[in-house]
């Protein structure tokens, strides 16, 4: 089945959008076992609306209704001088995926983002989670020359006390 381009607003997201993006974070923690999120209302209003804001996030809208979000923070890469985004959350609700709102959101990420001065946008994507990645793929190439590492929970309190 092929579905049309979804007629969708953009928009920056609002202290009112919290508690819609925080259900939707939480319900995604059942697709994976490695996603311990302690991701809330209060810590997205916190972390998203503060004097230093953690990140940024942008909503779609499609038919007056809530369809997704992208969350994302500024990074700087020393090799090329540059400042850029990483996109650390893309969620569309399932009825609208396969519409174009996931691009549309990515879109609008990266004009936000170049019209600030960056020039670059990075990604990660579980493995096992083939759908994003030929979603991702559609975008942009994968990029085989750079193996991510990451410390959290028990290894990052290892790596920080060692």
């Amino acid at each position: 089945m092929v579905k049309t381009q979804i007629e969708s607003l953009i928009r920056p997201a609002q202290r009112d959008d919290a508690e819609i993006i925080a259900d939707l974070k939480i319900s995604q923690k059942g697709l994976s076992s490695e996603l311990h999120s302690g991701f809330s209302r209060d810590t997205f209003v916190r972390d998203c609306f503060s004097e230093f804001p953690a990140f940024n996030t942008f909503v779609a809208e499609a038919d007056n209704s809530f369809a997704g979000y992208a969350i994302f923070y500024w990074g700087y890469d020393v090799y090329s001088s540059s400042r850029g985004v990483y996109l650390a959350d893309l969620y569309v609700i399932k009825n609208y995926r396969r519409g174009g709102i996931g691009k549309q959101l990515v879109k609008e990420v990266t004009h936000f983002t170049k019209r600030n001065g960056g020039r670059w946008i990075f990604w990660s994507v579980l493995k096992k989670n083939k759908v994003a990645r030929q979603f991702y793929k559609t975008l942009a190439p994968q990029l085989n020359n750079i193996v991510m590492h990451g410390a959290s929970g028990n290894s990052f309190d290892r790596l920080s006390d060692g």
